[in-house]
């Protein structure tokens, strides 16, 4: 794992859904553009502080990487995202964005506080982790 390019992601504004699948897209054939403009409303639980976006991002890896769109790789994917979703909870705690937060970030008053606060200290580990369990996951 390329934990400097994580962070360089990171650094440039991307948000974690976007860092998730910006860090594979080229080994996964998905141009850069593409991946940054689909995976950008994930952020944030979904703007309301539901499941991580990093978890959105890893599910997008996924798809491009057991996906054929075939009804045959409904049962592959469910298990592969059932799988992480396990190993991400397991080693964060939670899979949703507030509680691994520790705060409901559904409303602006509440983001701007998680930005100063929860945002620096939670997501780069949630990003990494996700970013470690993919690259054991596509082995």
């Amino acid at each position: 794992m390329n934990n400097e390019y994580v962070m360089e992601l990171m650094s440039k504004g991307y948000n974690c859904s976007q860092t998730v699948l910006l860090y594979f897209s080229d080994r996964l054939g998905t141009d850069k553009e593409t991946a940054v403009r689909i995976s950008q409303p994930f952020e944030s639980g979904m703007f309301s502080g539901d499941t991580c976006g990093t978890l959105s991002g890893a599910y997008m890896v996924l798809g491009l990487a057991f996906g054929d769109g075939t009804k045959g790789t409904r049962s592959i994917l469910k298990d592969k995202t059932q799988e992480f979703k396990r190993k991400f909870s397991e080693m964060n705690g939670s899979s949703i964005c507030r509680d691994l937060l520790g705060i409901d970030i559904s409303t602006d008053e509440n983001l701007a506080i998680a930005y100063e606060e929860a945002i620096p200290r939670v997501c780069p580990k949630a990003v990494l982790t996700s970013v470690e369990i993919l690259e054991d996951m596509l082995k």
